[in-house]
């Protein structure tokens, strides 16, 4: 079995403050939000958004430290991986930072402009 080493989470979604699915970090540090540069699109998938290579939109990020294999064990089952989310690191101002990047076709969701979940 493989060692398990903290990392940084990139979250721009549901897993967000104030959202039903933070419950599954909000034991994490929060090191603070920040956004990428402007190589993303962000589209709304039904009730959750999906974060895809490419573009020019700047994503809104709060940034989490993941200090246990059971919290990213959880993550994982949350975010279909690795059929819809594959993972990806992502420059923050914290360090480098896991995001997941939706893994679907794109064709016909609604694009999010300003690159924030709301």
């Amino acid at each position: 079995m493989t060692e398990f080493k903290p990392f940084l989470l990139a979250t721009y979604g549901t897993l967000k403050k104030g959202f039903g699915n933070h419950i599954i970090i909000e034991h994490c540090k929060l090191l603070g939000k920040c956004e990428t540069a402007p190589n993303y699109t962000m589209y709304s998938v039904n009730w959750f958004p999906g974060v895809v290579n490419g573009g020019t939109t700047k994503i809104k990020l709060e940034v989490y430290k993941i200090e246990d294999a059971e919290t990213a064990r959880r993550l994982d089952i949350l975010e279909g991986y690795p059929d819809l989310y594959d993972k990806q690191l992502v420059d923050t101002e914290f360090g480098e930072a896991l995001i997941y990047i939706y893994n679907r076709n794109i064709d016909n969701l609604l694009e999010i402009k300003s690159g924030n979940w709301e």
